[in-house]
């Protein structure tokens, strides 16, 4: 995670609270990512891709955020 802290490498995060990041590629496309990450050691981080979908509007639409908050969910419930 560290090589991707805002703006570092051209990438940028954004957090919807509750864990929920979005990665964004800083402006080259279009395409974001909606994700969360566990820790389960010290020295292990797990990413887990939610949901990748193509911007369309300056804000994520409520739709996916509320999609990616459900899959988060349900993964970490069977966890």
């Amino acid at each position: 995670m560290e090589s991707y802290r805002d703006g570092e490498q051209g990438f940028r995060l954004k957090s919807y609270d509750s864990g929920l990041l979005m990665l964004t590629d800083a402006g080259r496309g279009q395409g974001r990512c909606l994700f969360f990450k566990i820790v389960r050691r010290r020295d292990e981080e797990r990413l887990v891709a939610l949901l990748f979908y193509k911007k369309e509007s300056a804000k994520a639409p409520r739709r996916v955020i509320d999609t990616a908050r459900s899959r988060m969910q349900k993964y970490v419930d069977e966890d």
